[in-house]
């Protein structure tokens, strides 16, 4: 088959487009009208630079160089191709899909069915894990030649299903890929049509894909990469050259630099010792003022105050020393003055009760003299009665002329018992 620079004289692709429509009269279909198109107009899109004009220039592709455009259907199945042989053609005597090029784990399966291609390529899925990894069936290679390519069933063809998804709805996208010992960069956009069955299609008519071999795509870019480094291979020995010839002028103001920077060096060093020694002995003083004022504060020296000579961080710590000194004094005396009045509280609050205390055991003894009073004068009650009695006694004798010494002597002895119990109450 005619395959461009690598089979120039080989037999071309020979195939009819048909267009057919329907013709209505009165709202009735009356008949058709078939347009038939050679296919030859089909591939000079892909085949040539100017495919609209009087006279196309035709470039003869060379597909070996992966510099080439060619052309899919809707549903990836081959219409224009540098190699003829990669078209999907029809057998004309059956109307059906000739046999596409086949991955090896397809055509095997294909093979143990006993099936027509056709009819088992029906229920087959298409771009079933297509990989680089998968080979080709060389069988059809070799024996009949039959390869023209169907992208559903080229599983060793990954960018088969790339091209699928770039164009999926309608767009265009290009990827790289290694294919045939050639890196290439693929593009591919889709054809719209607003038309019959592929209205409703957002990749349209179909699609077509250009690769182009990387290297040589970079070509130009490579080569100015090459006069690049050419010129600065050119700059580079130029400038060593440059560099050799005032390498001992460099040595000679480098040691003079040396030279300036250590004396500079030793200048500095000299300068920070001194700094250095100067800080050092005018933080220690200040550290040992500090110091003294704590140790007269321990002595409880509260009135003793810093003098402030400075307003950096020293002199803030000594205006805080001073200000905590102005606090702690004020404390001090609040403390003082605190203790002082409650000493003074303290001493009305003892005399005040130590007279309460008084008071109270005066009252103690008054009430316990009263309650003894009052048993005296319990316990007393009937002796008395019965004095007044035996006086009533002795009274009514004598005037009823009864008084005698028995009488007198029984009285007087009753009136003893009674006094000798009254005194022994008051004892108890």
């Amino acid at each position: 088959a005619y395959a461009g620079k690598e089979n120039p004289n080989g037999k071309r692709f020979e195939g009819i487009i048909r267009f057919v429509t329907p013709v209505y009269k009165d709202d009735k279909k009356v008949g058709y009208v078939s347009l038939a198109l050679d296919h030859e107009h089909i591939m000079q899109f892909t085949d040539t630079v100017n495919p609209t004009g009087k006279n196309p220039l035709q470039d003869i592709a060379d597909a070996s160089v992966g510099n080439y455009a060619f052309m899919w259907d809707y549903e990836g199945k081959n219409i224009s191709h540098p190699r003829d042989h990669s078209i999907v053609g029809y057998n004309p005597e059956t109307g059906k899909q000739t046999m596409p090029w086949l991955s090896l784990d397809v055509a095997k399966k294909y093979y143990a069915s006993n099936k027509e291609i056709n009819e088992f390529l029906e229920d087959y899925p298409t771009f079933e894990e297509q990989s680089l990894k998968k080979k080709p069936n060389m069988k059809q290679l070799i024996e009949d030649g039959n390869v023209n390519i169907d992208c559903r069933y080229l599983n060793f063809a990954p960018q088969c299903q790339g091209w699928m998804q770039v164009t999926k709805n309608g767009g265009y996208g290009s990827f790289i890929i290694y294919w045939s010992d050639i890196w290439k960069l693929s593009t591919a956009a889709a054809i719209p049509y607003y038309t019959g069955k592929y209205a409703n299609s957002k990749r349209g008519f179909g699609f077509v894909t250009i690769t182009a071999n990387v290297n040589e795509f970079h070509a130009a870019a490579n080569k100015t990469k090459d006069n690049i480094d050419v010129i600065l291979n050119t700059q580079t020995k130029s400038m060593h050259e440059s560099l050799e010839k005032n390498r001992s002028e460099i040595e000679k103001f480098i040691m003079q630099m040396l030279n300036e920077l250590t004396v500079s060096t030793g200048i500095m060093i000299v300068l920070v010792i001194i700094i250095a020694l100067w800080m050092s002995n005018y933080i220690s003083k200040k550290i040992e003022n500090i110091l003294l004022g704590t140790k007269k504060f321990a002595n409880n020296e509260f009135d003793y105050r810093l003098k402030v000579n400075s307003k950096d961080e020293i002199g803030q710590l000594e205006s805080s020393f001073n200000e905590m000194a102005n606090k702690i004094e004020a404390l001090v005396k609040k403390q003082n003055d605190l203790n002082a009045s409650l000493e003074q509280k303290v001493k009305e609050e003892i005399d005040k009760q130590r007279k309460q205390e008084q008071l109270l055991i005066q009252q103690s003894k008054l009430a316990a003299m009263g309650e003894m009073i009052g048993n005296i004068a319990h316990q007393w009650r009937q002796p008395l009665n019965a004095l007044g009695l035996v006086m009533q006694n002795i009274q009514f004798a004598y005037s009823v002329g009864d008084l005698d010494d028995e009488f007198m002597q029984k009285s007087i002895k009753k009136t003893n018992t009674l006094t000798a119990n009254m005194s022994k109450t008051i004892d108890d």
